[in-house]
């Protein structure tokens, strides 16, 4: 966490900024590990030689086992109101910069006001240029988190039939992921069925699944704040002979797609 943390700080020095405020709590897990899970539940404070987590007596504990390479503030009032007293942000003309993505516009009209002395300058990109790249930890989570989804749909397989409904399917896929480690889906799961198999979103619904029908799932599991996102189709009963086409011509295509990759190449060349 702290090479992750000196690396940005050497960027913002870069950019002539004198402080960054990271808001979303994502990229505040990814740079000190806190993981909480509602906004304004955290704020990292990075200067360019000391970092800061602000936070609530809620999370004394949590941020005491979780928090690497940032000293942590329990607020006594309001997160932005002590965010606001603190010190090293309120020197004359202090380059302040904030997350344009991500912070609401009344929170920052809120800081304006509570550091009028402070410059605030919007930034994008900071935190997401640093980690394009994975590191060894980020690879084994990833592959943590497709394992358990893998594995998941694994389990499911043998369950599905006619007669069930969709949300049925996904609530079991859920509760698989769940059991194997998954904090949570990494997005809304999809089942979908029959001719709402053609829906790019098919978020799973109450359809009765029928003999015959293909069901497009799209799922993935969150294992140390890292997601997978894995597609799976599969039939119930035995395939046409277009169905089967229809299949395979898709598979064909992935796999090409697949040999074809390369690093440094842009997605959309694939």
């Amino acid at each position: 966490m702290k090479s992750r943390i000196a690396k940005l700080q050497r960027s913002i020095a870069r950019e002539n900024i004198d402080a960054l405020l990271v808001s979303e709590l994502s990229h505040v897990r990814y740079l000190c590990g806190f993981a909480a899970t509602e906004m304004l539940d955290g704020m990292l404070v990075v200067l360019r030689k000391s970092a800061h987590l602000f936070t609530d007596f809620r999370y004394r504990e949590q941020a005491s086992e979780q928090v690497s390479g940032a000293k942590v503030h329990i607020v006594e009032r309001q997160l932005i109101t002590d965010l606001c007293d603190f010190k090293p942000l309120g020197k004359p003309y202090f380059r302040i910069g904030f997350e344009s993505d991500f912070l609401t516009y009344g929170t920052l009209d809120k800081l304006k006001t509570g550091i009028s002395k402070g410059i605030f300058i919007p930034t994008n990109d900071f935190v997401e240029d640093l980690s394009i790249v994975k590191d060894r930890i980020e690879l084994s989570k990833i592959k943590g988190a497709v394992k358990i989804s893998d594995t998941a749909f694994e389990r499911i397989l043998g369950m599905i039939e006619p007669g069930l409904r969709e949300n049925e399917i996904a609530a079991e896929l859920e509760y698989q992921m769940k059991m194997l480690g998954s904090e949570k889906p990494a997005f809304e799961t999809i089942v979908a069925s029959g001719y709402r198999a053609a829906l790019p979103h098919g978020l799973a619904s109450s359809k009765v699944i029928k003999k015959g029908e293909m069901i497009t799932f799209d799922f993935g599991a969150t294992y140390e704040g890292y997601v997978s996102d894995i597609t799976r189709t599969v039939f119930v009963g035995k395939a046409t002979s277009r169905q089967k086409k229809v299949y395979n011509t898709v598979a064909k295509a992935q796999l090409k797609a697949i040999d074809a990759a390369k690093a440094g190449m842009a997605c959309e060349k694939l």
